[in-house]
């Protein structure tokens, strides 16, 4: 190597800046809300997933639909599933709508299959297609 090959690498390490993990998550977090605020993403919230984006997506391209879940005490969740989904599928996107739910107000992390199975779903579900 000549010396001005190692002097070009030397100059290129210094432009390099280093970051801790703390930093590239807080310059994630910033691009991800800047994002977000587009209006085809605005309903989603601050602390969203690559699935919830995706779903998003897909329902904007009909691609899929939301199923409103009433609860026993009133509360409706709206659950995105494609439009060919199975009962497993919706069993699933349930469980993680729930558990996305706890995480970001705090409280219970986990849910049985249990708990979803032993509630009355077939008679709360009602199937609305975005449109």
């Amino acid at each position: 190597m000549t010396a001005a090959a190692v002097e070009g690498e030397d100059e290129e390490e210094e432009d390099v800046e280093s970051f801790t993990h703390a930093d590239v998550l807080d310059i994630f977090e910033e691009g991800l809300a800047r994002l977000v605020q587009d209006p085809l993403l605005c309903d989603l919230p601050i602390q969203v997933t690559l699935e919830e984006i995706n779903s998003q997506i897909a329902l904007e391209y009909g691609q899929a639909m939301t199923v409103k879940v009433l609860k026993a005490d009133g509360e409706i969740m709206p659950i995105v599933v494609v439009q060919d989904a199975s009962v497993l599928d919706l069993k699933k996107a349930i469980r993680r709508f729930v558990e996305l739910k706890q995480q970001r107000e705090g409280g219970v992390t986990h849910i049985s299959c249990v708990t979803l199975a032993a509630t009355p779903l077939a008679a709360a579900v009602q199937i609305r297609k975005q449109e």
